[in-house]
C-alpha cells in the first residue's frame, strides 16, 4: 500500500487517502460509503489531535480497519442467527 503522496502544502493526497479507502473496501468487504465515512471521521479526529502529520494516514488506515472489524463482529439487530 503506498505510503501517500505529498501535496504542495505537506499534505497527503485526496488520491492517497482514496486508495487506502478502496483498499480497506477490497479487505474488508463492506459498503465503499460505511468505510469512507469511518475513515473520514477518524482521519478528522486524528488531524485534530495530531502535532505531527506525517503518519497520519497510516494510523488512519489502522483504527478505521479495527473500527470496521469490531461492528462485523458486533450482532445486527434483526439479523437471524446461523446455528
Amino acid at each position: 500500500m503506498p505510503q501517500g503522496r505529498n501535496n504542495s502544502d505537506g499534505g497527503v493526497d485526496e488520491s492517497a487517502h482514496d486508495d487506502a479507502i478502496d483498499s480497506l473496501v477490497a479487505e474488508t468487504g463492506m459498503a465503499p460509503e460505511h468505510v469512507r465515512d469511518t475513515y473520514k471521521r477518524i482521519l478528522a479526529q486524528l488531524e485534530d489531535e495530531a502535532h505531527v502529520k506525517e503518519f497520519l494516514k497510516l494510523f488512519a488506515i489502522r483504527r478505521t480497519r479495527e473500527a470496521l472489524k469490531s461492528t462485523a463482529q458486533r450482532p445486527r439487530i434483526g439479523r437471524p442467527r446461523s446455528i
